[in-house]
């Protein structure tokens, strides 16, 4: 592949930011004054977080006097609120928005923030209690050492606290198991780790730590996808500031390869970043409005959205999570050091774009990576039937439209919102659907009115059961069985296999997967009945209908000068089936053979 650099640098990074902030509007931050404090805490933090950047950077000088006013009424809340999860992680930010405006800040309100934080009781007013901890106690845990660093409090308490759990909770990879293996937490909870150590975090835990994060940042470089984007896997996926999320980590990795002085790691890292940051540029200017999900529905629907991921909660994580970088490419030896101009690391090809490799994750997350010729591919060896299916889930390629191909598999009981739905943006305000729902009963009719249908669907091979119908591997999350064999690893060719177990008595599959720049190839063998396999071909993204065609052994689908090519040695018997998942709508096409083997070529590349 041909190399060019992105040309991305850290002013880049702010020009995101700044969208973000336009997208809400001033007129929607003064509104946001008038809310109750239980309400207005669980945002506030984030909005004087963002208005903080962009006064400090000299972007939007203007804003500083409601700067001022929400982060005064943020400190009032903290004074009142107890418990409150908000407090664990909205500590840090506004933290990190007053060492950002030290200089610009008033001596009388400075004083009397500091009076209200000086006070502050971690077993008081935060959630996160030992037993029950999840990834909100690691943004607790930085939170806590900004207000030592600010001379406030003594974190050593909450380090030994919360500390062995995270560690504890890392695994052979050193990445973070959050309660329910959601491979978004693990990034976001490793992030905010880097941030610790960038921040000059070097108690008695600061080894064991960086030997994690150090070990999980080269697989996570494996991870992100021929499109740039982050793994699939649980919750809170395919929003906008998943991406961010990874442009931060890689920027904190760069920064510590520089500083060791291995610039060829550093520039990995960072063109994985700038890679990353590239990525969102096409929802934010996204017809009819800015999107905070990577789909092109109405920007006021539901389509694929977490209960709690609405726009107004949601949309103002990419400008929070992004500043982490921004920061980290603009102060590299740290925050409380000298801002630097930011530093020359010149960018070298990503995994993402060389290829040549298979990586399997630990157990937990269940998940193999593999990248050749320009193609990526994700495969979930088991999941949580909630958001995700077992199978291939995920096939890229460099310069296509990552719905095109497939971005995510399709859940069986989804635990997200699949409707057209559509909730003005004022009017739902920083709450979640439940309890917009809750105020507005009216809208429940509509909702279920709305829903698409879904089932459990990823590529994958079936197998014909006793009553003559197929069965296919995706419907049997929480049961398989499975091992992977790397069988070749080179830049233009990859090859691995899988036998997958457990589904039916007497069943056993047989995968292999090939991987070059003409494509991927699935060649299955299923024991003891004949063989089937099933793909998604998108029909819909919210904004443009693809044009599809159908043959006996053949389908294809073009989007945005794009054609995504599916071929099979086997017949196709059925493609009416429509199902959704977060990225739009797509049609179930169904291949079968007449015996145990069968074969699928899927191919993505600009339209003829």
């Amino acid at each position: 592949m041909e190399f060019h650099p992105t040309g991305i640098t850290a002013k880049d990074y702010l020009t995101v930011m700044e969208r973000v902030v336009d997208a809400y509007g001033v007129p929607y931050f003064e509104a946001q004054l008038s809310l109750p404090d239980d309400i207005y805490l669980s945002t506030a933090y984030r909005t004087s977080c963002m208005l903080a950047v962009m006064v400090s950077s000299g972007r939007r000088p203007e804003l500083f006097k409601l700067w001022l006013r929400v982060t005064e009424k943020a400190h009032q809340c903290f004074a009142a609120s107890e418990n409150s999860a908000y407090n664990d992680l909205a500590l840090k930010e506004l933290l990190l928005s007053r060492i950002l405006m030290r200089d610009r800040t008033p001596e009388a309100y400075a004083a009397v923030w500091d009076g209200i934080l000086r006070s502050y009781d971690f077993d008081r007013h935060y959630a996160q209690r030992e037993g029950r901890f999840n990834n909100m106690a690691v943004y607790g845990l930085v939170g806590a050492y900004l207000l030592e660093k600010m001379g406030l409090c003594n974190s050593e308490t909450q380090f030994d606290r919360v500390m062995p759990w995270v560690l504890g909770r890392m695994d052979e990879n050193g990445m973070f198991d959050d309660i329910d293996d959601a491979m978004l937490y693990d990034l976001s909870a490793r992030v905010q780790l880097e941030q610790l150590l960038w921040l000059g975090y070097d108690g008695k835990y600061a080894g064991a730590l960086e030997d994690n994060l150090v070990r999980a940042a080269e697989l996570s470089l494996r991870m992100q996808s021929a499109a740039y984007q982050i793994p699939f896997g649980g919750r809170s996926n395919q929003y906008l500031h998943n991406e961010a999320l990874f442009a931060s980590l890689g920027e904190f990795e760069a920064a510590r390869w520089a500083r060791r002085g291995d610039m060829t790691r550093a520039g990995r890292f960072k063109r994985a970043a700038h890679l990353s940051v590239t990525t969102v540029s096409r929802y934010l200017d996204a017809p009819g409005g800015a999107k905070h999900v990577k789909n092109f529905f109405e920007p006021d629907s539901l389509f694929g959205l977490d209960n709690y991921g609405t726009f107004p909660r949601y949309m103002n994580c990419l400008a929070i999570f992004l500043n982490y970088g921004y920061l980290c490419a603009t102060h590299p030896d740290g925050l409380f050091s000298p801002a630097a101009a930011e530093p020359e690391i010149p960018e070298l090809p990503a995994p993402s774009e060389t290829g040549g490799f298979v990586r399997e994750t630990s157990p937990c997350f269940g998940k193999v990576f593999a990248a050749a010729g320009g193609y990526s591919v994700e495969l979930a060896l088991d999941a949580d039937s909630r958001y995700d299916a077992p199978g291939l889930g995920r096939i890229h390629k460099c310069g296509v439209p990552a719905e095109l191909g497939l971005s995510v598999p399709f859940a069986g009981e989804p635990g997200y919102l699949l409707t057209r739905m559509r909730i003005p943006f004022g009017e739902i305000g920083p709450e979640p659907v439940s309890v917009y729902l809750k105020k507005h009963p009216e809208a429940n009719r509509v909702l279920e009115e709305l829903r698409e249908p879904s089932e459990s669907l990823s590529i994958c091979t079936g197998w014909t059961e006793s009553g003559g119908r197929p069965r296919f591997l995706c419907e049997f999350a929480g049961k398989l069985h499975s091992e992977v064999r790397v069988l070749l690893e080179t830049p233009d060719d990859v090859r691995f296999s899988v036998r997958w177990t457990g589904m039916e008595r007497g069943i056993a599959v047989e995968e292999d997967y090939t991987l070059t720049p003409s494509g991927v190839t699935l060649r299955a063998k299923v024991s003891g009945a004949n063989a089937w396999v099933c793909v998604p071909v998108l029909e819909d993204n919210g904004r443009e209908k693809t044009g599809m065609e159908w043959g006996s052994r053949t389908v294809s689908a073009c989007l945005a000068g794009c054609r995504y090519t599916v071929s099979s040695s086997g017949t196709l018997r059925d493609h009416e089936k429509r199902l959704a998942n977060r990225s739009g709508i797509y049609r179930r096409a169904v291949f079968g053979a007449e015996g145990p083997e069968i074969e699928l070529r899927m191919t993505l590349g600009k339209a003829n």
